[in-house]
């Protein structure tokens, strides 16, 4: 059923049909979703590239492991904690937003799907999970290769996606519309 609506103001009169301003509203709701689209995917962007350049100090230029993730949490404050994984799967050093520790064996990702996959030579993201404080993460990590091609290990970070809030921000709707991030499961 088609709605007649008679606008009156500033000295004009409109006359929209139900269909028209629907159609409106919808160009107006998709072009938001574009941009906040686009917002998050070059933020997401950035800090994958980030830890692929981590991974590659560690792999090509032989930094040292801890001064590397460091670096890492210091300029992308995103990241809640980082982690280098030896070739054999051990993780030798660990950063997080409070301390470092080196060269102990804290957790042994050896059969870990994180870890076959940087062996693999492939990134691996995790699924949305929970920390003990209720903070979303996700966890991603990337392979570290020498320059001669040899599997060094793998740098695994937790990825806050409490930043993607402030990302929001920047996206207006009216002056009391919100947007929301939703991902759809495949």
């Amino acid at each position: 059923m088609a709605m007649l609506i008679l606008v009156v103001g500033s000295g004009y009169v409109a006359y929209l049909t139900s269909q028209a301003i629907n159609q409106s509203v919808s160009s107006s709701h998709l072009e938001i979703a574009k941009r906040a689209d686009a917002i998050i995917a070059g933020s997401l962007k950035s800090l994958l590239e980030a830890v692929r350049n981590t991974a590659l100090d560690i792999g090509r230029e032989n930094k040292d492991p801890k001064i590397a993730l460091l670096a890492l949490l210091k300029d992308y404050p995103e990241f809640a904690r980082a982690s280098f994984v030896n070739a054999e799967g051990a993780e030798t050093a660990r950063a997080d937003k409070f301390s470092v520790s080196v060269y102990e064996k804290f957790i042994d990702y050896g059969s870990t799907e994180p870890f076959l996959k940087s062996l693999e030579g492939d990134r691996y993201i995790s699924p949305v999970f929970f920390s003990e404080q209720g903070e979303p993460l996700i966890s991603i990590a990337t392979p570290a290769f020498s320059l001669e091609g040899r599997f060094r290990g793998m740098i695994i970070a937790e990825l806050n996606l409490r930043f993607m809030q402030n990302l929001m921000a920047e996206v207006t709707f009216n002056r009391r519309g919100k947007v929301y991030v939703v991902a759809s499961n495949h």
